[in-house]
C-alpha cells in the first residue's frame, strides 16, 4: 500500500507532476477505500491514522468525516478491539475541540470514558487525554467545578509509569493551570 502510494509522488515516477502532502493523502484515502475494503481491520487502522493526520493538518472537517466512518466501521466489525472504539471517540473529541463544538466534544469524551470501563483492560487506552477532552470541553461551557475534576483526573493518569509523556502531562498542567486562574 505504502510503495503505491508513494511511487505517484516519485519524481522518476511522474517527472512533470509536484504532489502535495494534502494530494497525497488524499490519493491514499482512495486507495484504503477502494483496495481495502475486503480487510476491514486493516482499512479502519488505516483510516482511523488518516483522520488523526488530516488533523494535525487542522483540515478538521476532513478528518471528522473520516473519523465517522471509521467508527461506523468498528461499530460493524465483530472482532472490534473496545480500545479501537475508545481511541476513535476520543479523536472525535478532539476534532469537536478545534471546531469549537464543545457540547459535541463533551458528549464524544464522556462515550469514549464508558466504553474505556467496559474494556477488558480499563486505563489501557486513551483515558488521560479522553479526560484532559472532556476537562476542556467543560471549562469551555463554564463548567468550571467539573473541569477542575477530569483535569485532576488526566493528571494522575498521565502521572503513571505506563504514561511516560511528559508532553501530555505538561500540557494537561498548564489547561488545568489556565481553567484554575
Amino acid at each position: 500500500f505504502l510503495v503505491e502510494l508513494f511511487k505517484n509522488s516519485d519524481p522518476n515516477e511522474n517527472p512533470a507532476e509536484s504532489v502535495t502532502a494534502r494530494e497525497l493523502l488524499d490519493q491514499g484515502l482512495i486507495q484504503i477505500r477502494s483496495n481495502l475494503a475486503d480487510q476491514p481491520e486493516v482499512q479502519g487502522e488505516l483510516m482511523f491514522t488518516m483522520a488523526k493526520v488530516y488533523s494535525n493538518l487542522g483540515l478538521y472537517r476532513e478528518a471528522g468525516e473520516l473519523n465517522d466512518d471509521v467508527l461506523a466501521l468498528l461499530e460493524k466489525t465483530v472482532d472490534s478491539e473496545m480500545n479501537d472504539l475508545v481511541l476513535a471517540y476520543s479523536l472525535k473529541g478532539q476534532i469537536y475541540i478545534m471546531q469549537g463544538d464543545f457540547q459535541g466534544a463533551e458528549e464524544s469524551s464522556r462515550m469514549a470514558l464508558a466504553l474505556d470501563k467496559e474494556s477488558d483492560s480499563p486505563g489501557g487506552s486513551d483515558l488521560a487525554g479522553s479526560l484532559h477532552i472532556l476537562a476542556h470541553a467543560l471549562k469551555e461551557q463554564g463548567r468550571l467545578e467539573e473541569s477542575e475534576s477530569y483535569y485532576r483526573q488526566s493528571l494522575d493518569q498521565w502521572r503513571r509509569p505506563a504514561h511516560p509523556d511528559t508532553t501530555e502531562l505538561a500540557s494537561t498542567m498548564v489547561s488545568l493551570g489556565e481553567m484554575l486562574r
